[in-house]
């Protein structure tokens, strides 16, 4: 949620990479190559009406992005104020992802003002120790109180390292009892070993439990996935619009796919022409080691950390198929305890057809039966 209740392929995302700058140096950072060079204003303009001018679209987002974007805070509030004085053909919003350190004082007062045009999502990793080890020990310099006031709908973003994966399950239960709104996620890009699995899933297990016990709190996106859809026959679906929905502009005035795509990010030169065809529509999403697999119906991926990874967008890192395979065995158990035992479940299932119902318990038993990866996702 960034301003728009409607998502999908009505709703235009444009990125732009105003500065590659920024003042932390976060462990999982995915932008090896920055430089300090900074978007031209002139630039943000152009990009911005060629994307209110592009057809099929409803309503337009546009992302100021980083590094740290707010680094360029000047020429955020310079673009801002020429982009409100003018009449647009579709609603739009402005968004920023920030880590917080430098919302204060003059830039602070100006999101006040803004709030209801201009939303920040703020990086928050969970718990002081765990934010701090993944994002260099910011996290006292951040006004938690101001996130939570002024966009109180926002979502947070969790982001989990190898480094502190063992805590997670504190990490989330702490974001719970601050009242924040997050999402959460491994990180991309880093160093993940086999010996992340029994980890993964002994903290799933422990948050499972968590919301089970707990049925009053709305479990986070780990946690749960479309567990009914696991033995679909139908086509994966795409898991963002890169390419399509999405348009990434740079400094250098070179559009791409998403920020992943950027030099930043893929360290290297690329066919910015054969990747925006590979992430057509009607372009296939998975290679042949995904065939056969009853979890691809469910299974996100990101095709730029694909890309960076293997040149292609659709070679999926083998570890992240384990962690989602992990994920799918904890979901089956929290939505059949939740199904069976909470209120929440009743309203979850009230309204559902009888083949729905049949379709999720036997992906439930599928995924129960097949997918036993350690002692603590057993059930």
């Amino acid at each position: 949620m960034t301003g728009f209740n409607k998502r999908g392929a009505k709703h235009h995302v444009l990125e732009l990479m105003l500065t590659e700058e920024c003042n932390l140096s976060c462990v999982y950072c995915y932008e090896k190559n920055k430089n300090t060079a900074r978007m031209s204003i002139e630039m943000a303009k152009a990009a911005i009406c060629a994307a209110f001018d592009r057809p099929g679209f409803e309503d337009v987002e546009i992302q100021f992005f980083g590094g740290e974007p707010l680094i360029a805070f000047e020429r955020i509030r310079e673009i801002c104020d020429w982009l409100w004085k003018r009449s647009w053909p579709k609603p739009y919003i402005c968004f920023a992802t920030t880590n917080g350190t430098l919302v204060h004082g003059e830039i602070k007062e100006w999101m006040i003002q803004n709030s209801k045009r201009f939303v920040l999502g703020l990086s928050l990793d969970g718990t002081p120790e765990m934010h701090d080890t993944n994002r260099s020990g910011s996290f006292s310099r951040i006004d938690l109180d101001f996130f939570k006031s002024v966009w109180p709908s926002q979502s947070a973003k969790m982001t989990v390292s190898p480094l502190t994966l063992p805590t997670l399950f504190d990490g989330i239960t702490y974001l719970h009892r601050l009242g924040i709104p997050f999402t959460c996620n491994l990180a991309y890009g880093v160093d993940w070993k086999e010996r992340h699995y029994e980890i993964f899933a002994a903290e799933l297990r422990k948050i499972a439990d968590f919301y089970i016990d707990h049925p009053d709190i709305l479990p986070c996106n780990i946690a749960v996935m479309q567990i009914a859809h696991a033995l679909s026959s139908e086509k994966n679906s795409r898991w963002c619009g890169a390419g399509t929905a999405m348009r990434c502009v740079h400094m250098s005035g070179v559009t791409y796919p998403c920020q992943m795509f950027m030099p930043s990010s893929a360290g290297k030169d690329i066919n910015i022409q054969a990747i925006f065809e590979s992430l057509k529509e009607n372009q296939p999403t998975e290679d042949n080691g995904c065939k056969g697999c009853k979890l691809l119906s469910i299974c996100a991926t990101c095709y730029g950390n694909n890309f960076v990874e293997s040149g292609s967008i659709v070679t999926r890192n083998v570890h992240r198929c384990r962690f989602e395979q992990i994920r799918a065995k904890a979901a089956a158990y929290l939505l059949a305890n939740m199904v069976v035992h909470s209120e929440r479940g009743y309203i979850y299932m009230r309204n559902r057809s009888d083949a729905y119902v049949q379709t999720l318990i036997q992906s439930i038993k599928y995924i129960n039966n097949n997918y036993l990866l350690s002692k603590e996702t057993s059930s």
